[in-house]
Order: structure tokens, then sequence, then C-alpha cells
């Protein structure tokens, strides 16, 4: 079996390992990111809500009691949410940048009073502020990897990663100095890597000789490519 070094929370990390199995892939997990929860109170006063991220999503699935609409940034994002009832999708980003367009079509002096019932539902770590006049809720603490455990290391050493999936800017630079870190760069310049945007590819430029990207930034488009890339190396190889 091919080796894939996964790079999100450790639970994350898991289901995802579970899916590369039944296709005939090993991963590796190394949980660059990881969760605190706060259960925060949802007020019922917000008749829409605004989503940006995955874990949010999760947690805004459970907690909203209400009638809401919602505008959420990504489709597998928008599937959690739209298991709850209460929560209507109305909109679907592909990425922030994206959504913030959307939000700009509001004229600037009718903003404040159109979105006044309106919350951004985050963690503590964003990769851009939204405008000033929607009201943000932290509903999660975010914590990156500042170091890896030595038999982790060591499984990197030896364990010829042929592959790695990378979702995030944040989770990219963070991996990036953990590379420089640990002397990692001999181990894994051979690898592939899988990003979920051109941005987060980008990154890894001089780190990585062989980057891909998604043409949609989910989970579904970094599997495709990593099965073309892997058939074509078989093929190679055969």
């Amino acid at each position: 079996m091919a080796n894939i070094l996964l790079t999100r929370s450790a639970i994350e990390n898991e289901l995802t390992a579970k899916k590369l199995f039944s296709l005939g892939f090993n991963s590796i997990s190394l949980p660059i990111i990881s969760y605190q929860n706060l259960h925060p109170t949802i007020t019922d006063q917000s008749t829409h809500i605004i989503v940006t991220s995955k874990h949010a999503a999760g947690l805004l699935a459970k907690a909203i009691k209400h009638q809401v609409e919602c505008w959420v940034v990504g489709k597998e994002s928008a599937a959690i949410l739209s298991e709850n009832p209460n929560i209507e999708v109305t909109g679907i980003a592909k990425n922030l940048q994206s959504l913030l367009e959307i939000i700009s079509l509001v004229p600037e002096d009718e903003a404040p009073a159109f979105f006044n019932k309106t919350i951004y539902y985050s963690g503590n770590i964003i990769t851009r502020d939204l405008p000033s006049f929607i009201p943000r809720q932290i509903i999660y603490h975010i914590s990156y990897l500042s170091d890896i455990e030595p038999e982790l290391i060591e499984k990197i050493h030896t364990s010829a990663i042929k592959y790695i999936f990378v979702y995030s800017k944040n989770c990219g630079t963070t991996l990036i100095n953990l590379i420089h870190k640990h002397n990692l760069l001999p181990y894994l310049q051979d690898s592939a890597l899988i990003a979920i945007s051109p941005e987060v590819s980008n990154l890894f430029e001089g780190i990585t000789i062989k980057r891909s990207h998604g043409a949609e930034p989910t989970f579904e488009h970094m599997i495709k490519i990593l099965i073309a890339i892997h058939k074509v190396n078989m093929e190679w190889l055969a």
C-alpha cells in the first residue's frame, strides 16, 4: 500500500484513513490541528448565520434549535448543516473570497441594517475577517501542533511517504514549519502534495516538486486527484 500523510485533526484523520484504506492506501496521521469546543449559548434572536468552517458546521448542526437561514463556505459544510431541519442553507460559496464578494453586493450604507440579525460563527483563529458590521461569535478554540513526537518522526523517516494531504493555509504553514524544525525535507521532498486549493498548494513551492489541487475545494476532489496520480505512478512502474 502507498503511504499518505494526513494533516487534519486526529478525529478527521481517523475518518479519512478508513476511506483511504478502502481504496488501497495506508495513512499516517499527523494531527496538525486540534479543537476545544466552547459550547456557547446560541441566541434565538438571529435570523441568519454565516459559517466558514466544517468544524463550526458540525457544532451548529447539533446546536441550532430555531429557524435560521445560512450562508456557508463549502459543499461539505452545507451538507452537514442541512441535516438540521431548522437550518435552511440559502447560499453556498466555494471559498471565503467568494463569500466576501457576495457580501460586498449589499450597498455599504445598507449593510449594517441588512446584517442586523446575522451572526458569524467561527473559531478563534480565522484566515480573514468578515466586515465589522457582521457580529462574530467564537464557538471553539483552535491550536496548531508545535512539535512532533519522536515516534512519529521515526515513522516519517521510515515509511516512504508517497502523498501528503493538506486542507488549509494554516495547516499548510504549520506543516512547513514542522518540516524545517525537524529536518524532514529529505524524507518528504519527493512526496506528491495534494492540496485543497491552489493557494494552499502554492505555499509549498520549493518544498515539494509535485503539487496538485482539486478543481473544487472538497475532500472528494482531493480523492479523485489521488486516484488519478496513483494510477499514473503504477502504470509508470509496470
